[in-house]
């Protein structure tokens, strides 16, 4: 079993711009996908040429979804947990006084200015206190 990953909130900003490019990419494959999958929608309805086209499109979506689940784990061996795409979201096991919270991130954001409970989700995040930001500016003990 692999130990789990704290991080700081240093640590976690660090990773905005990996987080970035790898959601970047999610995002051309999940368009590129739902362009397969549309496709192929399409071409099921016609002759029996145009189902070996469907079959292929539907082929080219499952491997798009394999690339997606790929870019997936390259978020996780981070230590990050992805929790979705519209909007993408990341979560970052980090204890605070003692207590297992998750810093969150949204695509678009700068930093990581929320928090929420292991519990909780996205709908639920809390804004750092000024003591966590000041922590940001001048380092965590």
């Amino acid at each position: 079993m692999r130990m789990q990953r704290f991080f700081t909130l240093q640590e976690a900003e660090a990773l905005i711009p990996k987080l970035e490019l790898i959601y970047g990419r999610i995002i051309g494959l999940l368009e590129r996908a739902a362009q397969k999958s549309e496709q192929a929608k399409e071409l099921e309805s016609g002759s029996e040429e145009s189902a070996l086209d469907a079959l292929l499109a539907r082929s080219q979506n499952d491997f798009l979804h394999n690339q997606i689940n790929e870019q997936l784990r390259e978020v996780m061996k981070l230590g990050a947990i992805p929790k979705g795409f519209d909007p993408c979201l990341v979560d970052f096991p980090h204890l605070a006084g003692g207590q297992e919270v998750y810093l969150c991130w949204k695509e678009g954001e700068q930093g990581i200015d929320y928090y929420h409970g292991v519990h909780e989700t996205y709908k639920d995040r809390k804004p750092l206190s000024g003591k966590a930001l000041l922590k940001r500016i001048f380092g965590e003990e």
